[in-house]
């Protein structure tokens, strides 16, 4: 027998990203880890839960990893769409990405369950310039350095069509 999610098609699973930007223009990423490659870095963020909007899953995921609790969630910039297997079980992802402004802070997760302790690692603020040179990383979305760059320098999509940062 196949396992779940293969014999059907993928899972569908919504998940609700932030793209957290302090006052120097850092971005803040999780490590993790395992997986296929040993040196992913994705934002913040995770899954919708049933009755929760795309807004209150960004909030209630970046205090969960983060400890962080925003004054204010905007309007989705970013949106991917991807496939992967987790444990033998196979996702497509539907993300949304909201940006976030803050002060620096040390990431100090609020309320992190049994099971997401295990695949996230460190935290680290990250200019651009050094997302461009760390070519030994994958970034995720894959796109990241070249969307970031159009947010850092005021290009900021129709809060109505996010843009589509691919994989």
């Amino acid at each position: 027998m196949p396992p779940v999610g293969q014999a059907f098609g993928p899972i569908p699973r919504f998940s609700a990203r932030t793209i957290v930007l302090d006052t120097y223009d850092r971005i803040l990423l999780m490590h993790v880890i395992g997986g296929e490659d040993p040196n992913i870095w994705v934002t913040p963020g995770g899954v919708v839960e049933q009755g929760e909007g795309w807004e209150d899953a960004a909030r209630r995921e970046l205090w969960e990893e983060t400890g962080l609790e925003p004054n204010e969630i905007g309007s989705a910039v970013w949106r991917r769409t991807h496939t992967f297997i987790w444990e033998g079980t196979r996702y497509e992802s539907h993300e949304r990405f909201f940006m976030i402004r803050t002060e620096p802070f040390m990431p100090a997760p609020g309320a992190l369950e049994g099971w997401e302790e295990r695949p996230v690692g460190e935290h680290k603020w990250w200019l651009l310039d050094e997302i461009d040179a760390a070519t030994n990383q994958v970034f995720v979305p894959r796109t990241l350095a070249r969307h970031l760059r159009d947010l850092l320098e005021g290009r900021h999509p129709d809060p109505e069509h996010p843009i589509d940062v691919g994989i």
